[in-house]
């Protein structure tokens, strides 16, 4: 598929031109889909406003209504973050247990898939050692297989007031880190060795001195996979809303996150699993979070395509399934995705996943072609190269649908698109696509609101050339979903 190239030479098999025209082989398979690219992770059980699970640990308390609506996302691996906290609330392992068991068998989540994180939110209160046999045992011979060690153990930012994290942002936090988690991974492995356990680091693998590559060449050896949280923060050198471009947070940040999931993953040779992502910001002066709405509909969707493209990653999972009331953040689409407070309300994110998830086949296609190619700075200032349009195509299980994700990067144009492919014959086509146009629009679905006409719009498009041809127009701004039946 080609969609990353590492460098500023435009990807391999692309050539830069004024529309989107390319060929898709269905005689080539590259690879499986990996579905599992498309988790979302759920916070905690009963740590969000008693939510999806009672406070007590004793019944799954979500409203039926919200319930289907999760179902509907076809959710494929998940992550949970805060065991401990919850096991302080439950007051057994098993109960805890119990309730994650429960929750994912209700909303169909494989338990293979589920990365368990049996400490505190703020990695304030220490999970005793004694305690990790316990949970490990019960948890491995249930099904489960990852464990995360801690949740941002350097991030300090977590509350106005103490307790912080017991690792602050120092050097000698990096070491009571590095010492907590080889005493938690040797627990983990003398009780069951084939558990995967993984340390939690920063995104970028050089920038921050001591939660990144630094840490991970202490620990060598003594992980299973690397646990990133993927949160591409404009403000890190640059106010990504009031300094940089649509165009320049969907594609140059995408395209340099991706590098850095590849960075981490060639150096140190194990799978690496964003068991969080989305968009975290500076809000613009208007004071409404765009990273909920179509600012983070099109960039995540971009995303989404590399992470395909380059296998950067085992796992990924969005913040997140339930979310909470937070002041500040309620009336936002900012990681909304269900709210069980209110049924019925959604984010814009919700229906970006429902629709994603809806047109993954079964193999991943070669596509070539031509489309607009940009170089735009991202948030360091540094220049990256990536299509204004990506394509990627992939195949049913049965071979009669192939189903096809655009993403149009652009703000102000609209690309016309050609479609020629080898192999498939066009019977049926069918078109959604995902567009707004207010670009302070919090990015939520109220209750009883139809989402089609507001986030989600029906397109067309031609067949020609005896089925082997198909035709349509890209709007700017927007995440396009084509299934090509034959």
């Amino acid at each position: 598929m080609a969609l990353y190239s590492g460098s500023q030479n435009p990807p391999e098999g692309w050539q830069n031109g004024t529309s989107l025209s390319c060929s898709i082989d269905a005689t080539r398979f590259l690879k499986p889909v990996n579905r599992r690219l498309h988790g979302i992770a759920i916070h905690s059980m009963s740590m969000i406003d008693d939510y999806p699970y009672h406070m007590q640990g004793l019944y799954f308390n979500m409203p039926i209504q919200v319930t289907e609506m999760s179902r509907d996302l076809l959710i494929p691996a998940t992550r949970i973050a805060s065991g401990y906290n919850d096991f302080l609330k439950f007051k057994s392992w098993e109960r805890y247990l119990g309730a994650v068991s429960t929750t994912g068998y209700v909303l169909d989540i494989p338990r293979r898939w589920t990365i368990i994180n049996p400490f505190t939110g703020n990695s304030a209160i220490e999970t005793p050692l004694s305690e990790i046999p316990v949970i490990t045992q019960l948890a491995y011979d249930a099904g489960y297989r990852y464990m995360e060690v801690e949740n941002e153990p350097y991030n300090r930012e977590w509350d106005n007031d103490p307790p912080y994290s017991r690792f602050p942002y120092t050097l000698e936090g990096q070491a009571a880190y590095v010492d907590y988690y080889r005493r938690v991974y040797h627990e983990v492995k003398r009780t069951r060795p084939m558990m995967r356990v993984m340390p939690t680091v920063m995104r970028h693998p050089t920038a921050f001195p001591y939660w990144t590559s630094g840490m991970l060449q202490i620990l060598q050896g003594q992980f299973d996979a690397i646990a990133v949280h993927a949160y591409s923060k404009g403000s890190l050198t640059r106010n990504a809303y009031n300094n940089m471009s649509f165009e320049e947070w969907a594609v140059a940040v995408s395209v340099e996150e991706t590098g850095r999931f590849l960075q981490y993953r060639n150096t140190f040779n194990v799978p690496v699993i964003a068991t969080e992502f989305g968009m975290e910001s500076v809000y613009p002066t208007t004071g409404a979070p765009r990273d909920g709405n179509i600012w983070a509909v099109v960039s995540n969707a971009y995303r989404m395509l590399l992470f395909h493209d380059t296998s950067c990653l085992e796992m990924a999972c969005a913040w997140q399934l339930v979310e909470p009331w937070w002041p500040g953040r309620q009336e936002t689409g900012k990681f909304l995705y269900v709210r069980p407070d209110q049924p019925g309300k959604t984010g814009f994110l919700y229906w970006l996943h429902y629709h994603f998830i809806r047109s993954l086949g079964k193999w991943l296609l070669p596509v070539t072609g031509t489309s607009p190619i940009v170089t735009l700075s991202d948030h360091w200032n540094v220049n990256r190269t990536g299509l204004l349009t990506p394509v990627m195509a992939t195949l049913g299980p049965e071979q009669r649908r192939m189903y096809i994700v655009v993403v149009n990067a652009s703000w102000d144009t609209e690309y016309p698109a050609r479609f020629d492919l080898n192999g498939f014959y066009i019977r049926r086509s069918s078109v959604k696509f995902l567009k707004h146009d207010d670009l302070d629009h919090f990015g939520v679905v109220p209750a009883g609101t139809n989402p089609e006409g507001l986030i989600v719009h029906t397109g067309g498009g031609t067949i020609s050339q005896g089925g082997t041809r198909f035709e349509t127009t890209v709007p700017p701004h927007s995440v396009m979903f084509i299934t090509l039946s034959a």
